[in-house]
């Protein structure tokens, strides 16, 4: 869960605004900006946060996403894959769905896909 202290103008503007200079902004978070600076993307489409307390160690490449704070731009298109992946139901335990991604804690469930 997330408790929100402060506005979320700032991450609606970077989604929202084609010139919005998320690199230069004090105000939006991103975990070691230093070196992960150069990997954003132009368009963000999601803000989220990692759960890091629910990875096993040495057990799982990737922290899954944190189901409390989860902000995406509205996509149709993603919308209709996300129904069909549910649909598919093609869960398996310790590999994900498709075997692909969602391996962790809640991963059966949003964090997961």
């Amino acid at each position: 869960d997330s408790l929100v202290l402060k506005p979320l103008d700032d991450l609606f503007d970077a989604m929202i605004l084609e010139d919005y200079d998320v690199v230069g902004s004090s105000l939006i978070p991103i975990h070691d900006k230093k070196n992960n600076a150069m990997n954003l993307p132009k368009k963000i489409d999601a803000f989220y946060t990692r759960d890091y307390n629910m990875v096993n160690a040495g057990g799982e490449k990737y922290a899954g996403v944190q189901g409390g704070f989860l902000m995406a731009r509205p996509s149709e298109a993603i919308f209709e894959e996300y129904i069909d992946i549910v649909l598919e139901g093609d869960y398996r335990e310790g590999q994900g769905w498709g075997g692909h991604y969602g391996y962790f804690f809640g991963g059966m469930q949003i964090q997961g896909i």
